[in-house]
């Protein structure tokens, strides 16, 4: 067990698993060690076998359990509802911790809920306001409810609370140019991108800036860089170097990984990196797509800490 944990925490996972295997080979009964393994598959995106380990440490030991593990793989698999009844039953036995709230919240707002998402995102900022994590995901959910202006006041919390977060800059970046607030949000993505030049989404945004603003080079120059980042941006970035054509796109994210929960999320009728094209919906355009935004949920540290607990 304890090799296994020490490959696991050099992300080494596949020889992780080897070791947690044995262990259950070893002592069937041993709850711990289905719950590293479930940890581990979950981090190598097996989300079904994530949840079979999960649901073997719970029948085994229901208190230190694995709901919130469990419920970070039926996110992963789009089971709305499973993720809720665990984040759910995380929050009946540990009411006073704000993660089951946090990780209910993002499951809500997936799923459409967005008034009892931001329940959740003010129970859990209620419990600790200085988890910025939570002012993060309810500015998102204030964003899908059209309301860019609390959207702003929320991501400009967690920059204060946590001011070397990149996302949180592009997050309030979409939000100001959901407002026409250019200048700010060009700001945003230039702040963005200083804290990690690695960060293609935000140079596809910052592009897409730039292409609103008529600024062509400079448009080309960041959308180029977005796509040398990320090949996946090379769809949407094309829009921008002359191809006409915009396709209504629903809603996609990028899958789950662990422990650390977190999608990129496209509003409804725009293009994304995760999406792929469908054939009807078509218009023209030479306009870019909407910027894209992220919601992250557990903090990294959360899943092994509360499951362990």
């Amino acid at each position: 067990m304890l090799r296994g944990q020490a490959y696991a925490g050099q992300r080494a996972y596949a020889p992780a698993i080897v070791d947690f295997s044995a262990a259950v080979r070893l002592n069937g009964a041993y709850a711990a060690a289905y719950r590293e393994r479930a940890d581990a598959y979950l981090a190598t995106g097996d989300a079904a076998r994530a949840i079979a380990d999960f649901s073997a440490s719970i029948r085994l030991d229901p208190d230190k359990g694995g709901y919130l593990g469990r419920g970070v793989a039926y996110l992963q698999v789009k089971d709305l509802d499973h993720a809720i009844a665990d984040f759910g039953e995380l929050i009946r036995r540990q009411p006073s911790d704000k993660v089951g709230y946090i990780n209910r919240g993002e499951a809500r707002r997936r799923k459409g809920e967005v008034e009892r998402a931001i329940a959740d995102f003010d129970q859990a900022i209620t419990l600790d306001p200085k988890d910025s994590s939570a002012w993060f995901n309810r500015g998102i959910a204030h964003s899908d409810n059209g309301d860019p202006d609390r959207a702003i006041a929320d991501y400009s919390q967690a920059i204060r609370l946590k001011a070397d977060d990149a996302w949180y800059y592009n997050n309030r970046g979409n939000s100001y140019t959901d407002k026409k607030d250019r200048e700010r949000a060009m700001a945003d993505y230039d702040r963005a991108i200083a804290l990690d030049p690695k960060f293609a989404l935000a140079y596809f945004n910052r592009g897409t800036a730039y292409w609103n603003r008529n600024d062509g080079d400079r448009a080309l120059a960041d959308l180029n860089k977005s796509i040398r980042l990320d090949p996946s941006y090379a769809r949407p970035s094309a829009i921008a170097r002359g191809c006409t054509a915009t396709r209504a796109m629903p809603t996609a994210r990028s899958p789950i990984s662990a422990p650390h929960s977190c999608s990129i999320h496209a509003p409804a009728g725009t293009i994304s990196r995760a999406a792929t094209c469908i054939s009807t919906g078509m218009t023209t355009s030479s306009r870019l797509p909407t910027t894209m935004r992220r919601s992250a949920t557990i903090p990294p540290t959360h899943l092994r800490s509360m499951d362990a607990a």
